[in-house]
């Protein structure tokens, strides 16, 4: 199995210090996303007028409560990362550091807890190692790594797009423009990315029609 994931794509080699380093920097920015985020989330009628009119323009502090926003960082935290072992710890640490930070803002911040919707996130984070594990793969080589490229760019589409049997709409420019990023990420040659492109859209229609919850 080792000899069949390294013909997919081979670990880097890196000095432990390093890893450490890259490990405390993406717990401290999902605590600090985290906090950001809920910040937001309550106090964005309160921003200076400039950042106020940005706010109601673009949606942000909307944006940042759904899933894609956090898709894009962890899909870039894992394929960018030396090797899928160091890729899980530090997407679940990124995403474990953001769930204490929002909800611990949340309850002393803004004096609630909503124990039901921080349920599902804590489901999410725990899944995020593995996830993040076989992610890793996709800026390898080869049809499994299409495949996986294709089941990311996918799931990213429902966070994305509202899109039904009869018709296909964008939900905003920020959720556009995240899933571009993260399909820059998962670029390939033109024949692979054509595998890619199919396998997202059987992934996505599978997705929003058998998913428990609204993505």
């Amino acid at each position: 199995m080792k000899n069949i994931l390294s013909s997919i794509r081979e670990s880097k080699s890196g000095a432990l210090a390093k890893d450490c380093a890259a490990s405390l920097l993406a717990a401290a920015s999902g605590a600090a996303a985290g906090v950001f985020s809920k910040f937001l989330d309550v106090h964005h009628s309160d921003l200076p007028q400039p950042f106020l009119n940005m706010e109601n323009a673009l949606d942000i502090h909307n944006f940042l409560g759904g899933l894609l926003p956090w898709l894009l960082i962890c899909v870039y935290i894992s394929v960018f990362t030396r090797s899928p072992l160091r890729a899980a710890i530090n997407v679940f640490l990124f995403l474990a550091s953001m769930l204490c930070g929002y909800y611990i803002y949340c309850y002393y911040g803004a004096g609630f807890f909503p124990f039901s919707y921080m349920l599902i996130w804590a489901v999410i984070t725990a899944l995020s190692p593995a996830a993040a594990f076989v992610s890793w793969y996709a800026r390898g080589k080869g049809l499994f790594s299409a495949l996986i490229s294709g089941a990311i760019l996918g799931f990213a589409a429902n966070t994305a797009f509202s899109f039904g049997m009869l018709y296909f709409s964008f939900i905003s420019i920020l959720h556009t423009a995240a899933f571009a990023a993260v399909a820059a990420a998962l670029i390939k040659p033109p024949k692979k990315m054509l595998i890619v492109i199919l396998t997202a859209a059987v992934f996505a229609v599978l997705i929003r029609t058998f998913s428990p919850i609204a993505l």
